[in-house]
């Protein structure tokens, strides 16, 4: 029977694999494919990817048993794959990121929730989910990357589903809280939802769960996706490159004074909000943040659906193939980047950028599928940033040749972010 199988899923998919055949790649295991050589630790999985990307360089394939994935490291390569209508859908590991957390959007806004901070302090669940988070990401990456987790029954026998049963619970708890909150505060708004479609509405104080709600588009399930999703990106992601930035310029303190003088000569000591206008006034803080995010992407890789065959420099990827872009490589690829491993913001003044192909450097990915919280994430961070080296300077006990890495969806520290504040003032009570 299962020869029968393997037979009938040949035939079905023999121009799939005709098509790979012309691609090179690591050897593959029958049945498998080369879903073994992926079942190493989250801190292993850098020198894996590092040593095929070596042995194939540019395009390569790879098996996750029956699934054919294409790796693409050219950057004209990545332009076309990325801007192009056939690579618009998420990759099939993306189900595993959807089982916990639904098929929301990732994305921003300057008001989020729509909270106020009252509401916010009493969110159910609000600090264990900020403190599981965290794991929840090692046990999606494990399911992407150990084939044998990807087999329902076995999941389930696991402690690693528990612990998701009971995020998602308490997910579904915070979500509602949410909803119920700003449906109440809405009622007393007495919104008119015409306004929804208008220019006027964008004079309104509505939140992204606000506008949601009120063009009862999405239901109860749906909204409560959309809010995790939300929460996910404003609080984890924009928390680790926050943390990722304060933590190299505790570690290269030439950089941290250069900054502290740029904010300085902006905002002085004044304790006020920082504006869009003070941003436009401080260039190096916008180089040292592209330096962060180059060194530490969100996502360290990405994963796309081929829906028809598509074209590159080096080869066609079949439909029903899995592009894959190793973002995390290809912004420490020596191939595009000087040293690419140190720390450097000067990578980004206007000289230096205009030296290399754009597309080297995509820590939000590209196109229609690129990630939209970018823009509240940014300002967030950069914000907390300035607030931080206005008040404080930073120093590690340990150094940047002692950061160990690992892959966990995004780009993980082994060891902690170990950064030391101290006031620059001397407090005068």
């Amino acid at each position: 029977m299962a020869v029968g199988i393997w037979c009938h899923w040949r035939f079905k998919n023999r121009k799939l694999i005709s098509m790979a055949s012309k691609i090179p790649g690591p050897p593959v295991v029958p049945l498998f494919g080369n879903a073994l050589m992926f079942m190493a630790k989250p801190e292993e999985m850098i020198s894996i990817i590092e040593k095929i990307l070596q042995d194939y360089a540019g395009t390569l394939k790879f098996w996750l048993g029956p699934d054919l994935n294409i790796i693409v490291s050219n950057p004209e390569d990545i332009k076309t794959l990325l801007t192009s209508p056939k690579t618009s859908k998420k990759g099939p590991q993306y189900k595993y990121m959807a089982d916990i957390l639904g098929g929301g959007i990732l994305s921003g806004s300057e008001t989020i929730m729509g909270l106020s901070k009252d509401e916010s302090v009493v969110i159910p669940h609000l600090q264990e989910i900020i403190d599981v988070s965290p794991s929840m990401y090692k046990i999606i990456f494990e399911r992407m990357t150990k084939w044998y987790l990807q087999i329902d029954p076995v999941f389930w026998l696991t402690e690693s589903y528990r612990t998701q049963r009971r995020f998602i619970k308490i997910i579904s708890d915070f979500g509602q809280y949410v909803i119920d909150a700003r449906r109440s505060r809405l009622a007393a708004m007495n919104i008119d939802k015409r306004l929804l479609h208008s220019k006027e509405e964008k004079t309104t104080d509505l939140s992204i769960i606000d506008r949601f709600i009120l063009s009862e588009e999405l239901s109860t399930v749906e909204l409560i996706n959309e809010i995790m999703t939300l929460f996910t990106a404003s609080q984890e992601a924009s928390g680790k490159i926050c943390s990722y930035l304060l933590l190299m310029l505790a570690y290269h303190p030439q950089y941290q004074e250069k900054l502290y003088s740029e904010i300085n000569k902006v905002i002085g000591d004044e304790t006020r909000a920082v504006t869009e206008n003070d941003f436009k006034q401080m260039p190096y803080l916008d180089m040292v943040y592209k330096e962060v995010v180059r060194l530490f992407p969100i996502g360290a890789m990405i994963q796309r659906t081929v829906r028809e065959d598509i074209e590159i420099s080096t080869c066609t990827l079949p439909k029903g193939s899995s592009l894959v872009i190793p973002i995390y490589h290809i912004q420490r690829d020596k191939r595009f980047w000087v040293n690419p491993n140190d720390f450097d913001p000067e990578r980004f003044s206007p000289e230096n950028s205009r030296l290399r192909h754009p597309c080297c450097y995509i820590p939000f990915s590209l196109g229609p599928m690129d990630c939209l919280g970018r823009y509240f994430g940014t300002k967030l961070i950069k914000t907390i940033a300035v607030k931080v080296i206005q008040e404080y300077s930073l120093t590690s006990l340990s150094s940047y040749k002692d950061l160990r890495l690992a892959i966990r969806i995004s780009v993980f520290s082994l060891n902690g972010y170990p950064v030391i504040l101290t006031p620059r003032k001397e407090s005068t009570t």
